[in-house]
C-alpha cells in the first residue's frame, strides 16, 4: 500500500499498458505510470480450464487456457451428483431423527429415503 495520500488507485477493474510495453493489472495507482492504453478485455472461454490471460501487442487480452482433461469433466459431473444428493438428503439432524424413530418403530424410512436420493441422482 502507499503511504503518500496523493497517489490513489483508480478503482477501474481494467488491465493497462504503458507505453513501454510494462502490464499493469486493474486497481494498479495509474497516476504513476505514464502514456496508458487500455487493454481489450474479454470474456474467458466457457468449458476450458483457465490459468490466467497476457496481452498482445495490440493490448487485446488473450487468455491461456486448455480444454478439459477427461478426468476433470466426470470429476465435475460427479461433484454435480453429489452436491445434488446433499440437497435432497437433507439436514444430519433430520437423518439422525429418521433413523431414531426407524430404530424405535422397526420401520426403514432412512434407508428407504436414503435409497430413492441414490436412485434419483446416479453417478455418472
Amino acid at each position: 500500500m502507499y503511504l503518500d495520500p496523493q497517489k490513489k488507485i483508480v478503482h477501474d477493474n481494467n488491465a493497462y499498458t504503458a507505453s513501454n510495453g510494462t502490464k499493469y493489472p486493474a486497481n494498479y495507482p495509474k497516476d504513476e505510470i505514464s502514456e496508458l492504453t487500455k487493454v481489450k478485455t474479454v470474456a474467458a472461454p466457457e468449458g476450458k480450464v483457465v490459468g490466467g490471460y497476457v496481452v498482445d501487442a495490440s493490448n487485446n487480452q488473450v487468455w491461456e487456457s486448455r480444454d478439459k482433461t477427461t478426468a476433470e469433466v466426470k470429476q465435475e459431473a460427479l461433484n454435480l451428483v453429489y452436491e445434488k444428493r446433499r440437497e435432497n438428503y437433507g439436514s444430519w439432524e433430520n437423518q439422525l431423527d429418521m433413523l431414531y424413530h426407524d430404530l424405535m418403530a422397526g420401520t426403514s424410512t432412512f434407508k428407504d429415503h436414503i435409497t430413492a436420493v441414490k436412485l434419483n441422482y446416479p453417478k455418472p
